[in-house]
């Protein structure tokens, strides 16, 4: 069935219903005749779901493995001349680590604070394990790391507090308390890592920093970082430029004070390639989170349960496939380098809360296929969410977003847009605005699911793409047709 229809607006695909009750108003500089036909359902938008990393959560199994009792092929450090005295026990206890890697042991170490001078090696095969946070071991070397693994397998650190916060690092960005390089097989397990704490504008080193050189052929992969508090780093928190598959768990994140990093940090290094890593049940007191690379790649990364009470949510060059659930931050912001073909892309933010009255937008979108689902986005001083270059499709599903002092939702330049079941309502602007610019790259808007726009300070939905075909559910309320 084909009819004419006078308005200033696009091609106009009704769904067979009623269309009554909720507010459009399509402008154009002049009324065109279109064509509205009737049809029996919506175009969808076929969106591309990021990857499920579920296996990853296996490799905590490998946990319970873990000898965490001084019975079995173990080195009882007290009792072979390691103390707790203060002085230097960094070349008596890398003795004994040497000497449990021939045999696969374990190096026990009581309660008490050991003093170590350079860096601590773990060997292949070695698990190092203490009594919690009453065995502290406690870096007095300035411009040296504290734990290295590097070029090994079979490495566990267990229940152990690590302590940096008594030097003061003068050199630059290599001074992790834990570096972990080339390594496979790795867990990381109970700690307390306590950071040293930079105020000036250097950057002396990360808590956990997970890297894979070309100097080795071994790959960095399978690594386990569980049940970990981190306080401070004059760097980032959590740093990963290089391996896979990879799981960060039940980690706190506190008095992160370098505003130039991050909380947490997947950069890749120049050339390198970070893929399959999983962080879930993280929290971040301040500072941002990061998932952004210009020289390198990253491709399969889930945030779940990620919890940022402050800084910011980053998305940011050559990433592929991240699904950000469960969790919350203040704002979030997807975008490309200035290298146009360093683009995030397939990126879901699912069951999340973002909320900011502060900035200008609350979600800031220049990525490739972005959808938003089940999430509440609250505020932002012009914006709640923007497209400000988008390519491939947006769908925003069963959300909320209201509170901005601007428009709610703004969208121009992405080519697919699917709204499906939203809540807009209370922005001071328009509830919707799709289009309003001469830069419009818009080809598809579907709008169903029985979304409600309403009590905005404008018209409710405003739609000026005179060159787009809109397609609008049975069950939608909408009047100015």
């Amino acid at each position: 069935m084909m009819m004419k229809l006078r308005i200033g607006v696009a091609a106009i695909v009704v769904v067979a219903g009623v269309v009554l009750g909720l507010m459009i108003k399509a402008m154009a500089a002049q009324d065109v005749e279109t064509d509205m036909v009737v049809s029996d359902a919506p175009t969808p938008i076929k969106v591309v779901s990021p990857a499920q990393l579920d296996y990853l959560d296996g490799l905590a199994d490998n946990l319970k493995k873990i000898n965490t009792t001084c019975k079995q092929k173990c080195i009882n450090a007290k009792k072979r001349g390691v103390a707790a005295n203060g002085k230097d026990m960094r070349a008596s206890l890398q003795k004994l680590i040497d000497e449990a890697s021939k045999t696969s042991s374990t190096v026990y170490l009581s309660s008490g604070t050991y003093s170590i001078k350079g860096v601590l090696h773990l060997r292949s095969n070695v698990t190092l394990i203490g009594d919690g946070d009453k065995t502290v071991l406690r870096q007095m070397q300035a411009n040296k790391e504290l734990i290295s693994i590097e070029n090994v397998r079979n490495v566990t650190l267990y229940n152990i507090k690590l302590d940096q916060s008594k030097v003061k690092h003068t050199t630059r960005e290599s001074n992790h308390t834990v570096r972990i390089m080339n390594a496979a097989s790795v867990q990381l397990n109970k700690l307390v890592i306590k950071g040293s704490v930079s105020k000036s504008e250097d950057e002396y080193g990360d808590a956990i920093y997970v890297a894979q050189k070309k100097l080795y052929s071994r790959k960095t992969e399978q690594i386990i970082a569980k049940d970990i508090i981190i306080d401070g780093a004059s760097r980032n928190g959590i740093a990963v430029v290089g391996g896979q598959n990879m799981l960060f768990s039940d980690i706190t994140l506190k008095n992160m004070n370098h505003r130039l990093n991050a909380a947490l940090d997947i950069e890749p290094d120049s050339g390198a390639e970070v893929r399959n890593i999983k962080f879930q049940n993280v929290e971040v007191n301040n500072e941002n989170i990061h998932v952004w690379t210009e020289t390198g790649s990253i491709s399969n990364i889930i945030l779940d349960r990620v919890r940022a009470l402050n800084g910011r949510l980053v998305i940011k060059g050559k990433v592929n496939n991240v699904l950000f659930s469960n969790g919350s931050a203040p704002y979030v912001t997807i975008e490309v380098e200035k290298d146009e073909r360093l683009r995030p892309k397939n990126i879901k933010l699912l069951n999340s809360t973002f909320s900011n009255t502060k900035l200008k937008e609350v979600v800031f979108m220049s990525g490739e296929n972005i959808a938003i689902e089940n999430c509440i986005i609250k505020g932002g001083t012009e914006y709640g969410v923007r497209d400000v270059g988008m390519k491939g499709y947006f769908v925003l599903k069963n959300s909320q977003v209201y509170n901005s002092k601007g428009n709610g939702v703004f969208l121009y330049r992405a080519p697919q847009i699917e709204l499906i079941g939203n809540q807009v309502s209370d922005n001071n602007n328009y509830g919707v605005m799709l289009g309003n610019t001469s830069k419009a790259t818009v080809d598809t808007v579907v709008i169903s699911g029985k979304n409600q726009f309403y009590n905005n300070g404008r018209d409710n939905i405003q739609i000026r793409l005179p060159k787009s075909k809109i397609y609008i559910g049975p069950e939608e309320q909408i009047e100015g047709f």
